[in-house]
């Protein structure tokens, strides 16, 4: 089953931050993806969206709050 790691490329060497739990000399084939630095940009956006993801949140406790005192209900 595909796993996936972080690692770190180090003096020509591919380190994985964590234990993989494999025997020694496992054959892999490894897919490479560079992680970027997080930006105050990336930040700012994210807090945007856990703000509106809030709102919604809020707005559905509502409806529920209201289906359930039978005011939905006819």
């Amino acid at each position: 089953m595909p796993k996936v790691i972080e690692a770190i490329y180090e003096n020509g060497v591919i380190k994985p931050l964590k234990s993989l739990n494999l025997p020694d000399r496992t054959r892999l084939v490894i897919t490479i993806e560079e992680r970027g630095e997080i930006t105050e940009e990336f930040l700012n956006e994210l807090n945007v969206m856990l703000r509106k993801s809030r709102k919604i949140q809020t707005s559905r406790e509502k409806l529920d709050e209201k289906f359930y005192e039978g005011k939905m209900l006819h």
